[in-house]
């Protein structure tokens, strides 16, 4: 063998060495900071990277963010940064829940789209969703039925992009026969999903319509089915919904007359076109 090979076959094992070094023995994990949560504990986050101090600061936890997401199901996105000294500075966001659904004999909380937790017992403040789930695993997404999967997630972008406020029941029973409650106390009849920004659109005008008529507590029912039909009104319905199970029982039963507690009154019927909606005003 040459003297150039000898020299060179020595190069190449102590770079092999220095590498094999630089991955296991040095820069080894010293310190870590974590910030954005008060949810969990620094030393839970920590744990759930799967970073172990001691360790090769770039080689230890590799998928961390991934993890931390996966087994603490309140952290929305996780960012990891690590230096040559041997600090790993985790910065995570955290998440919020914001739905349920009925789920095998369970309330899987979510925040629209990630399962945040599974309960026993039904929580309060969230937007109540009565559709099919597929499946729910905490840490990961909620699966819908493929019937109405879609149409979920088109009604979810229309009401944020409408910013109608306050929903607090979503029925999703049948693709073609959508309904929502607004504030526990105005029924959207909205039927497909076809032309859902206009429905909703004309949704948030005849709710400022109504409220300006008869008080910032009216209640009833709003049709929005005939929209983009041909049609540009929708048709208002004003009745009396005593409590957060008489509005369930309306929305349930597709008909905002037939399900009044007893006792209560209906009142004026009236049909709201887009034009007298935005102009707060009603024919009778």
């Amino acid at each position: 063998m040459s003297r150039a090979a000898v020299i060179l076959l020595v190069l190449m094992i102590l770079i092999c060495v220095g590498i094999t070094l630089s991955l296991t023995v040095l820069f080894p994990v010293t310190a870590f900071s974590v910030s954005g949560s008060s949810r969990y504990s620094s030393q839970s986050i920590i744990d759930a990277s799967g970073i172990v101090e001691g360790e090769n600061v770039f080689m230890s936890g590799r998928g961390a963010e991934k993890d931390i997401c996966k087994r603490l199901p309140y952290i929305k996105s996780a960012d990891i940064s690590r230096s040559i000294s041997g600090k790993v500075t985790i910065k995570v966001k955290e998440t919020k829940g914001t739905s349920v659904f009925s789920f095998a004999n369970k309330y899987v909380i979510t925040d629209g789209v990630k399962v945040l937790e599974i309960a026993d017992e039904p929580p309060t403040g969230l937007t109540v969703v009565d559709t099919a789930v597929a499946s729910a695993d905490i840490g990961g997404n909620i699966v819908l039925s493929d019937e109405v999967a879609d149409t979920y997630d088109r009604l979810c972008t229309a009401l944020s992009d409408a910013n109608i406020g306050s929903i607090t029941r979503i029925e999703l029973t049948s693709p073609v026969n959508i309904k929502a409650v607004y504030d526990d106390r105005l029924i959207l009849e909205i039927g497909t999903i076809s032309d859902i920004d206009k429905k909703l659109q004309n949704a948030v005008k005849v709710i400022e319509a109504t409220q300006e008529k008869y008080g910032a507590d009216v209640e009833g029912t709003i049709n929005l089915k005939w929209l983009g039909t041909g049609s540009n009104d929708s048709y208002f319905s004003r009745h009396l919904l005593s409590s957060a199970e008489s509005v369930s029982s309306s929305v349930a039963s597709g008909s905002s007359d037939s399900s009044l507690p007893e006792g209560s009154l209906p009142d004026v019927s009236s049909s709201l076109s887009s034009d007298a909606a935005s102009s707060g005003q009603s024919s009778e």
